[in-house]
């Protein structure tokens, strides 16, 4: 089960007195613990994250169909802006801790846009309706990434709580932040720091855009992506129908349903675990919404295909 709460990082971690952190402008650094692990949680990243396993296991799950990947202690995990699903465990099959801590790194917009960080791809010119990623990836928010360790990549991770907890100056951590980052950009975590980096520079309209096409079809609420996008809820309504030329609510409904029809020809889900997983509340106002669109039931459609 995903809990219902949504969880926005780094600002909830910020917010917890019993973890130990420090917030510059080129990002934070969290030492976070727990000691019950937790189930999975509905995870809304604001900033571009770098999250450092030491004790227990981080369980990252698919947006979609929330199929598990382990990021095991040791590993490091790359988590960029937007909406994502993730557990800790403690205890389970093949782990065993007492606790469960990570260094949580958070690096802001503004210090990825002023780095040099280029992209791999050239932007296409955007017209219409979003329909396609503007860079030729792949449908969808942008996965987690698991890092390969590398020496000093990982000598930098593990100094980096005793110098949170004993830095006398703030330019000391800053500078621990821009190493990271530099270190990041030899590592098979370039691109996807160079595509975040790309959409921060972006302007306004383009990097709407951008966030809306890689969450085509994940149960992410309009709040969250203006959030995503930098605006206000009613700013990002109104630019949306400027440029889409139609309401987000509908789009982002039209979108889920048919991300539904997909998962329902699968079969691998009953209907509702796909109505969850698409993003509808309940079962009975996908299955309203979905005959009105398609003329059958979501069990129509599973038994018999269209």
């Amino acid at each position: 089960m995903v809990a219902a709460r949504t969880l926005r990082v780094p600002g909830d971690l910020l917010d917890q007195p019993v973890y130990s952190h420090c917030r510059l402008a080129q990002g934070c650094v969290v030492s976070y613990a727990s000691q019950r692990g937790m189930t999975a949680q509905r995870v809304l990243v604001t900033e571009l994250l770098v999250v450092h396993v030491r004790r227990g296991l981080k369980r990252l799950h698919s947006c979609h169909d929330l199929d598990a990947r382990d990021v095991p202690a040791g590993q490091l995990v790359v988590i960029p802006p937007g909406l994502c699903f993730m557990s800790e465990l403690v205890e389970g099959k093949g782990v065993s801790f007492t606790d469960y801590s990570s260094t949580v790194i958070a690096l802001s917009g503004d210090f990825l846009a002023d780095s040099s960080l280029e992209p791999q791809h050239q932007p296409r010119q955007a017209g219409g309706a979003p329909e396609g990623p503007p860079d030729g990836l792949p449908v969808g928010p942008w996965a987690p990434l698991v890092v390969e360790p590398q020496p000093y990549l990982d000598s930098v991770l593990r100094t980096l709580p005793t110098k949170l907890a004993s830095a006398p100056d703030d330019r000391l951590l800053e500078l621990q932040l821009r190493e990271l980052l530099i270190t990041l950009e030899h590592s098979s975590a370039a691109p996807l720091l160079a595509r975040v980096a790309r959409e921060v520079r972006s302007d306004a309209d383009a990097r709407l855009r951008s966030v809306v096409t890689r969450h085509r079809g994940a149960p992410i609420q309009l709040d969250e992506m203006a959030t995503l996008c930098g605006r206000s809820l009613s700013s990002f309504k109104r630019d949306f129908q400027r440029l889409f030329g139609t309401s987000p609510g509908r789009w982002q409904q039209d979108m889920r349903l048919e991300h539904a029809a997909a998962l329902l020809r699968r079969r691998a889900h009953n209907v509702t675990q796909v109505a969850s997983m698409a993003g509808f509340g309940d079962p009975s106002s996908f299955i309203r919404a979905f005959r009105a669109k398609y003329g059958i039931t979501p069990k129509q459609l599973q038994l018999h295909g269209a």
